[in-house]
């Protein structure tokens, strides 16, 4: 929208930063170790809030279905530099975004990053089990979960994810099975119908009358 294109310009402007970093220079404010401190922390509130609100932005994007927006917000989010707490969340995000959009090896990459800079943020071993699945590999997702419990024991989103994937590859097995004994049966039952209907035919063939020739001429034998 064109409020999000207002704030987008605004928020990608490095400008405001290094005037607020100039002004505290031209105070003499870098000689005190106290001050550069609080300097460094005020800028890493404002890459946090920063971070945040482009991760708001990119949830509610992803709320309405506009993945690919979302997937542009949750980059800015990353991108703005913010701490591994808000970093986590927007590679999460991202990774299950990437996941709707079936673009399976960014998914996977985000999900793994996301583990690696949270390793105790379970959500992003649920994202990327969740991409293993989707792909087709439920025992590899299943895997990541069981593994993940290892490190975060008892952990309640994990616990419940682990048995929905478990639950599901337990419903396709069941589905898989019901279609092979109909695929069986519609076999057999062709087989039955071709091989009835080659008898139909060969006992209504009418009979075909042999004949000799003599030398007074043709006898029906």
């Amino acid at each position: 929208t064109q409020q999000d294109a207002g704030n987008s310009s605004s928020s990608d402007d490095d400008s405001d930063d290094e005037t607020n970093v100039l002004k505290f220079k031209n105070l003499n404010c870098a000689d005190s170790e106290d001050e550069e401190d609080a300097v460094e922390l005020d800028d890493a509130e404002k890459l946090e809030t920063l971070a945040t609100e482009y991760k708001d932005k990119g949830n509610g994007m992803y709320k309405v279905g506009d993945y690919d927006k979302a997937i542009e917000w949750y980059t800015k989010g990353i991108d703005v530099g913010a701490s591994n707490r808000i970093a986590c969340v927007c590679y999460s995000n991202r990774a299950a975004s990437l996941t709707l959009k079936r673009r399976w090896v960014e998914a996977e990459a985000d999900a793994s990053t996301c583990i690696s800079i949270a390793p105790e943020f379970a959500r992003g071993y649920c994202r990327l089990a969740k991409v293993k699945q989707k792909q087709g590999y439920s025992e590899d997702g299943i895997g990541i979960l069981e593994q993940a419990l290892k490190k975060l024991p008892g952990n309640g989103l994990l616990e419940d994810e682990l048995r929905k994937m478990k639950r599901a590859r337990e419903n396709a097995a069941v589905k898989k099975a019901a279609r092979q004994k109909a695929a069986k049966e519609r076999k057999e039952k062709d087989a039955a119908y071709d091989k009835a209907k080659a008898e139909n035919e060969a006992n209504s063939k009418p009979e075909t009358k042999q004949f000799e020739r003599t030398p007074d001429g043709l006898i029906n034998l």
